[in-house]
């Protein structure tokens, strides 16, 4: 008799784990990524510096409509636009977030781009 109450709560756990809303990175994570990246983790400031004669690497700033920023802020930017769009959080007309669903590996035709989600943004950032 045992066996009903722990099937009920074995599929309660696993319900409310498979709808966990922490599967999905936070709001910010994005930036946040790209900016310690920028930051720790890559060869960005020593290519801009050596290679390519930019004497401040990361820290050197650059405008974009009239908006000054410095090259690290503008790699960290870059991830809020590929998820929010380039407006900001409620920007989903130039959101890429929709593009995550490509399949590197797949090939071309069955790499993703045909999901039914992606024709709610046909003709944005430069797509069909």
């Amino acid at each position: 008799m045992i066996r009903k109450p722990l099937i009920a709560i074995s599929l309660l756990v696993v319900i409310l784990f498979a709808f966990e809303p922490s599967w999905a990175y936070d709001k910010n994570v994005h930036s946040i990524i790209n900016e310690k990246i920028a930051k720790e983790a890559s060869q960005i400031d020593s290519v801009l510096k050596t290679q390519l004669g930019i004497s401040d690497g990361i820290l050197s700033l650059i405008a974009n409509n009239g908006e000054r920023k410095e090259i690290w802020s503008w790699i960290a930017y870059g991830g809020e636009a590929e998820d929010f769009g380039k407006k900001g959080e409620k920007d989903i007309v130039s959101t890429r977030a929709y593009n995550h669903f490509h399949d590197p590996l797949a090939n071309w035709d069955d790499a993703g781009f045909n999901n039914p989600i992606n024709l709610l943004y046909w003709g944005h950032q430069g797509r069909p």
